[in-house]
C-alpha cells in the first residue's frame, strides 16, 4: 500500500497532535510517565501505596542488572517499572522501591524528576507489593486491582515465586529481606490466587517475551491515546497491514520505507527519523528520538529504547537506550545496555553450527537455555572496534572497550580493556572521561551518583563476576550467525 500526501497534510497532522497533546497534559495524572497517559477505570475504589520489589534473582541477570534494578530492564515498548506505574497510576498514592543499597542513589535521582521516591518498606495505608521480575501487563494488573476490596489481604503467585501482595491498612508489612528472598513465607494470608504471568529469570527471557510485550503495549497505547495511528506518509512508502502500525508526532519517514505488520505490530515513537530503504518487520518498537539509518533491516522482535541509532541487520534484540549501532553488521538475540557504541562491521553469532541448544554458566552453575538462538548480552558503557566478532552466548560486563584480532572470550569481566592475550583492566579515569564525552554528544551528563556506582563496580570487579565459567562443558564448538 502506498500513500502520497503534501506538506499541507503533514502540517495539519502535526497541529492535531499538538492539540491532542495539550488535552492529555491537562487531564493526565501527575505521576504518570508522559509517554504512557492512562485514565482511571471505573470500579476501582481502593487507592494504594505501590512498592516494587527487586528480589535476589537479579544476580542471574548480570551484566544487565549491574547498573539498574531488575524492574528497570526493558521488555516491549517500556521497562517493567514504566508499565506498572502507568497502568496503576489512577489508584496509586505513593511509590516505593526495594532494591540493592548501592543502586538506590542512582534510582532515586532518576525518579525524583517525577516526584520523591521512597526506598523503605511502606508500613501504613493500603499497600500493593509487586515482584519486579514479573512481566505485568494491563490485563494482569487490572485482574489484581479487581480483587482488592480494602479489608482483606491477598497474595498472587506466579511460577515458583510470589508475584503480588495486597495488604490492607493495619496489616503488618513483611521485612524487606523477606520480600527480596522471593519466597511466599509471608504473614498468614487466606486469599491466594495464581497469576498467569511470565517471570524474568535469565537475560534471554527478555528476548523470548519481547514480542508478546510489544503487542500488549501496542494494544494499551491504542486504547489510551486519542489520535491518529500514523501521519500522512510519503509516496512509495509500503505499509502491509496498516492496523498494526503506530507512529508518533514529528517523526520523519523517508520514501521507500517498508512497514510489514503481517506478523506483529510496529510502534514508532516521537521525533524519530527512518531513512530510505529501511525494512521493518513487526513486532518492533522504536523509542522516541531514534535514528534508523538507510537500508537498515529490522527483522521482528526488536525494541529500541529512546535515543538509539540502528543500522545494518538487527534480529530479535533489545537496545536499552542511548545506544549506537548505526553501521553495517549483524546483531541477533541480543540485549545491549545504555551508552553502548557498536563499531562498523561488528557481528555476533546467535546459533551454534551443530544446532544444539545453548548452555550458559550463570551464577556458578551451567544452565541449558533450551534455546538454539542465544546471542550477545552487554552491560552499559561498552564500545567495540570495527570488525569485532562475538561467539554465541557472549556476556560482556560494564565499561568494556573491546578491540584486537580474533573472537573475544565469551565472558568479559567489567572494565576489560582489549580482548586478546594482552587483556588488561580499563583505567578508570580514562573510562570516565570517555563516558562523559559520549553522554555530552546526546546532551546528557554523567551524574555524581552514576559515577559513584561505576566506581563501586570497578573496585569490586575481582570479587563479583559475571559468571564462573567452567571448562569442559562442550561450549567451544565453532558457531555462526543465523542466516536470513
Amino acid at each position: 500500500m502506498t500513500r502520497q500526501h503534501g506538506r499541507k497534510d503533514q502540517d495539519v497532522y502535526n497541529t492535531l497532535i499538538l492539540e491532542v497533546a495539550a488535552t492529555y497534559k491537562a487531564q493526565a495524572i501527575k505521576k504518570e510517565p508522559e509517554q504512557m497517559r492512562h485514565f482511571a477505570k471505573e470500579g476501582v475504589k481502593v487507592n494504594m501505596n505501590v512498592c516494587i520489589v527487586e528480589d535476589h534473582g537479579y544476580r542471574k541477570l548480570f551484566p544487565l542488572t549491574k547498573t539498574r534494578p531488575v524492574f528497570g530492564l526493558r521488555c516491549g515498548r517500556f521497562t517493567l517499572e514504566e508499565r506498572i506505574l502507568s497502568v496503576l497510576s489512577p489508584v496509586t498514592d505513593e511509590v516505593s522501591y526495594i532494591t540493592r543499597p548501592y543502586i538506590e542513589p542512582v534510582w532515586r535521582l532518576k525518579n525524583n524528576a517525577a516526584g520523591p521516591a521512597s526506598f523503605d518498606v511502606p508500613e501504613k495505608g493500603h499497600r500493593l507489593f509487586l515482584n519486579g521480575r514479573v512481566l505485568f501487563d494491563e490485563p494482569s494488573l487490572d485482574l489484581i486491582t479487581s480483587k482488592v476490596s480494602g479489608g482483606e489481604a491477598v497474595l498472587w503467585l506466579a511460577e515458583d515465586t510470589w508475584a503480588a501482595m495486597y495488604l490492607p491498612d493495619g496489616f503488618p508489612s513483611p521485612a524487606g529481606e523477606t520480600l527480596a528472598n522471593g519466597e511466599d513465607n509471608f504473614p498468614p494470608i487466606n486469599r491466594k490466587h495464581h497469576l498467569h504471568a511470565n517471570v524474568i529469570r535469565y537475560p534471554w527471557d527478555l528476548i523470548e517475551y519481547n514480542p508478546a510485550m510489544i503487542e500488549a503495549d501496542f494494544n494499551y497505547l491504542d486504547k489510551s491515546r486519542n489520535r491518529l495511528r500514523y501521519p500522512p506518509l510519503p509516496k512509495f512508502t509500503a505499509i502491509i497491514n496498516n492496523k498494526n502500525l503506530m507512529i508518533g508526532a514529528n517523526t520523519e519517514v523517508q520514501p521507500l520505507v517498508t512497514f510489514d505488520g503481517q506478523h506483529g505490530p510496529i510502534i514508532v515513537g516521537d521525533n524519530v527519523r527512518i531513512e530510505s530503504g529501511t525494512y521493518i518487520k513487526g513486532p518492533v518498537s522504536i523509542g522516541d528520538h531514534c535514528l534508523v539509518t538507510a537500508n537498515t533491516t529490522l527483522y521482528e522482535n526488536i525494541s529500541l529504547g529512546n535515543t538509539c541509532k540502528a543500522g545494518g541487520e538487527i534480529h530479535h534484540s533489545i537496545l536499552h537506550g542511548y545506544t549506537n549501532k548505526r553501521h553495517s553488521g549483524f546483531l541477533g538475540n541480543a540485549y545491549l545496555g545504555e551508552w553502548v557504541n557498536i563499531g562498523a562491521g561488528t557481528y555476533n553469532s546467535n546459533l551454534k553450527n551443530n544446532y544444539n541448544t545453548v548452555k550458559v554458566p550463570v551464577d556458578g552453575e551451567v544452565i541449558d537455555t533450551g534455546n538454539q538462538f542465544v546471542g550477545l548480552f552487554m552491560g552499559d558503557h561498552c564500545c567495540t572496534a570495527i570488525g569485532t566478532m562475538f561467539n554465541t552466548a557472549t556476556f560482556v560486563g560494564v565499561g568494556c572497550n573491546i578491540f584486537g584480532h580474533g573472537f573475544p572470550p565469551k565472558y568479559l569481566e567489567d572494565f576489560t580493556w582489549n580482548c586478546t592475550e594482552k587483556k588488561e583492566v580499563y583505567n578508570f579515569d580514562k573510562f570516565i572521561e570517555c563516558a562523559r564525552r559520549m553522554m555530552i554528544r546526546r546532551e546528557e551528563e554523567l551524574s555524581v551518583e552514576e559515577e559513584q556506582l561505576l566506581r563501586s563496580l570497578y573496585d569490586s570487579r575481582n570479587v563479583v563476576r559475571i559468571s564462573s565459567y567452567q571448562s569442559g562443558t562442550g561450549e567451544n564448538e565453532s558457531e555462526f550467525k543465523e542466516s536470513s
